[in-house]
C-alpha cells in the first residue's frame, strides 16, 4: 500500500473525489422517457428539474424578424432595425419562396428544422397574413390561417373546442405564447402575406440529441392531456396554493 506522506498528497486525491461527488449531486438520474405533449407542459411547472442539467440534453434556436442587413459588429448594418415594422430592404425571413405578386403579397420561410425537437416559444407584437404549420414529413399543413391567433394562442387555433379561460395569462403572457408542441422529425413554417406590413415574430425551439424518443404533437393530444394542462395552469395563476 502506498503511504501518504504530507497533506500536499492528500489533497491532490481529495480534492477531485470532491468534486466528483458534487458533480454526481448536480445530475439527475438518467430517465429514459418519450418526450410528449404532457411532459413538456409539466415542465413548466417543475421548478427542481431547473436545478439538473437537461436530459435528454438540447439545444435552444430561434428563429425571428431581425434585420437581415445586420451581420456582423465590423459590418455595416450592424445597428439596423428594420425588423418586422414592413417595408425592410431585405425581407426578414430565412427565405423568399415566392415572388410578391401585383398585390405585394408573397411567400416566406419562417424556419424549417429538423428534429427530434420541440416548438416553446412564440412571440409577435403583432404579425399580418396568413401561415402554414407542419411537423414532420406531412403534406397537409396541420394549421393554416391567419398568423395572429396562432402565434398567440396556439393552442385554440388548433383545437377551437378548448376552453379559452385556462390560457389567458398562464400559457399565453402579454404578446408571447408559451404552447409545447413536440416532433419527432421536423418543423416548418411558411408565411404568406404583404413584407409592406407588419410582421414581428420570434419562433424558439429546443432540439435535442439525436435519438431523443418524441411523440409528434397531435391536437388529440391536447384533449388526452387536458387535466395535465388544467393542473399547471392552476398551479402558475397561484403558485402560492
Amino acid at each position: 500500500m502506498t503511504r501518504l506522506k504530507s497533506g500536499k498528497y492528500c489533497r491532490s486525491i481529495l480534492f477531485p473525489v470532491v468534486f466528483l461527488l458534487l458533480l454526481s449531486a448536480c445530475t439527475p438520474p438518467v430517465h429514459d422517457h418519450t418526450i410528449t405533449t404532457g411532459t413538456l407542459i409539466k415542465e413548466m411547472v417543475d421548478l427542481e428539474g431547473l436545478t439538473y442539467f437537461p436530459d435528454p440534453s438540447y439545444r435552444t434556436v430561434q428563429f425571428s424578424s431581425y434585420d437581415r442587413q445586420s451581420t456582423s459588429p465590423d459590418e455595416p448594418g450592424w445597428f439596423a432595425n428594420s425588423d418586422g415594422f414592413g417595408g425592410e430592404p431585405v425581407p426578414g425571413f430565412v427565405e423568399v419562396l415566392k415572388q410578391r405578386d401585383e398585390n405585394g403579397t408573397g411567400e416566406y420561410l419562417m424556419c424549417d428544422v429538423k428534429g427530434p425537437g420541440a416548438l416553446v416559444r412564440l412571440w409577435t407584437a403583432r404579425i399580418t397574413g396568413d401561415i402554414r404549420f407542419y411537423l414532420d414529413d406531412l403534406t397537409k399543413p396541420l394549421y393554416e390561417g391567419p398568423a395572429q391567433p396562432f402565434f398567440i394562442n396556439t393552442y385554440k387555433t388548433l383545437k377551437e373546442d378548448l376552453p379559452e379561460d385556462i390560457f389567458s395569462g398562464v400559457f399565453t403572457q402579454n404578446v408571447a405564447g408559451y404552447y409545447p408542441i413536440p416532433f419527432a422529425g421536423r418543423c416548418r413554417i411558411e408565411w404568406t402575406g404583404n413584407t409592406d406590413h407588419l410582421h414581428f415574430y420570434h419562433i424558439q425551439f429546443r432540439l435535442y440529441e439525436k435519438g431523443t424518443r418524441v411523440k409528434t404533437f397531435s391536437p388529440d393530444d391536447l384533449a388526452a392531456y387536458s387535466d395535465v394542462m388544467a393542473e399547471t395552469a392552476g398551479i402558475l395563476k397561484n403558485p402560492d396554493e
